[in-house]
């Protein structure tokens, strides 16, 4: 999906996701994050969205709720072989007039998802050189809703599938990197949003088109992030998605079967407090003194 969210310093929040590169880090911490991202205008889309976003940031780390990292969690039920949490996440808008496919049509909103996920517990292991490997399956069930900031719309649930390796603690605890594959499905809401075309829109060339609900697509996500300094961190990531054999693909809006979407970014620590909390345990672990 496009990739940002209503509020920015949020957006900065989810695309720092998977830069956990200290073996603790505080329980809260404020700074300044820059993010230059590479994407599409939404799925299946061959028309380029670029952004280039500095803002404010916050983040909290508690026992059982933690946000602004990978954006909210709020661990329901905890063991150390899976997770009941809630997570968010959300999608950039798009002018439509920058698209000739989209050409006189409405512009697509700003996106966002919240909902419950059940994270399994596959592999947690220290290797030789104390770095840690751990692999996860995550289950997610969100709410989809966009806004113009003036009103609010559902879209219906949105489902995927996700599994991760991530590996911690490389070059003495400053290196964290990771691969992830994941495989979504959305309500008809999300995908008229994105493949309709009402008689009210038709052209020649784009036909009346009735989308239907189903498979959206899947991504293979590459990331990695490095603490250059105690306080300022850099990450960076690319993904590949594929929307071979996906519900829309007669819609004449649909475009490619395939792209690559990438991001850059530097977060600089400004404040944080003293207590601490182990980052390679997001169980629900207490903050550490």
């Amino acid at each position: 999906m496009p990739q940002a969210v209503p509020l920015i310093f949020v957006l900065i929040g989810c695309l720092l996701g998977s830069t956990r590169a200290l073996a603790s880090e505080p329980v809260w911490e404020i700074g300044v994050a820059s993010v230059a991202v590479n994407g599409q205008d939404y799925p299946a889309s061959d028309q380029a969205n670029n952004t280039v976003i500095t803002a404010p940031y916050g983040v909290y780390r508690g026992e059982r709720f933690r946000l602004g990292e990978g954006g909210i969690q709020a661990n329901a039920v905890t063991n150390p072989r899976y997770r009941i949490d809630l997570s968010a996440s959300g999608s950039l808008s798009a002018n439509s007039e920058g698209n000739p496919l989209r050409a006189g049509m409405p512009d697509l909103d700003f996106l966002f998802e919240i909902g419950p996920q059940l994270i399994v517990n596959l592999d947690n292991r220290q290797l030789a050189d104390q770095s840690e490997l751990t692999t996860e399956l995550a289950l997610q069930l969100r709410a989809a809703f966009s806004t113009d900031f003036r009103g609010i719309d559902s879209l219906g649930p949105v489902a995927s599938v996700a599994l991760e390796t991530t590996r911690d603690g490389l070059l003495d605890g400053r290196l964290s990197v990771g691969v992830e594959f994941n495989a979504v499905f959305a309500s008809e809401d999300m995908h008229d949003l994105f493949y309709q075309v009402d008689n009210d829109f038709a052209t020649a060339s784009r036909p009346v088109y009735d989308a239907s609900a189903g498979y959206l697509g899947s991504d293979v996500n590459l990331s990695g992030s490095m603490a250059v300094t105690p306080s300022v961190l850099i990450f960076a990531g690319i993904s590949w998605n594929s929307y071979s054999g996906a519900a829309n693909e007669n819609s004449p809006l649909f475009e490619t079967d395939s792209s690559v979407n990438s991001w850059f970014g530097l977060v600089w620590r400004l404040r944080e407090s003293e207590r601490r909390v182990k980052t390679t345990a997001l169980d629900g672990s207490s903050p550490a003194q």
